[in-house]
């Protein structure tokens, strides 16, 4: 088709009713979607194509893994066998064999506060 007879079509589809107009734009919707689709499809299989098949061969390894890991955590002493060993008072008071002191800061204390961030500003009065 020549540009002329294109411009002629589309001045013949603008005289046409709203119904009309609205047939022509759906159908070209519908004829652009289906080669897009189409041309999607075609990249898709060829996107299949390139993935790698999944090597199987670090399977055997990671069982290997999991054996060792269930054997530590069969040998391994419970909490309850390693808390068996210290005496009571030992778990209270002492952590990486330092004692503790039970020391509270009571909320009425006064705490110093450095000279660098004392500020002068009130509060505003209660409502």
């Amino acid at each position: 088709m020549k540009l002329m007879d294109i411009n002629k079509k589309i001045e013949e589809i603008r005289q046409k009713p709203e119904r009309i107009r609205l047939q022509y734009v759906w159908s070209l919707v519908s004829i652009s979607m289906f080669f897009i689709i189409i041309i999607w499809i075609f990249s898709l299989g060829e996107s299949i194509k390139k993935i790698p098949t999944t090597d199987t061969s670090a399977l055997p390894d990671i069982k290997q893994n999991l054996d060792e890991m269930q054997s530590l955590k069969d040998t391994a002493p419970s909490i309850d066998e390693m808390a068996g060993d210290a005496q009571p008072s030992e778990l209270q008071n002492s952590t990486s064999g330092q004692n503790l002191t039970n020391e509270v800061i009571q909320p009425t204390q006064n705490i110093p506060v450095p000279p660098n961030e004392k500020s002068n500003k009130t509060l505003p009065p209660k409502q």
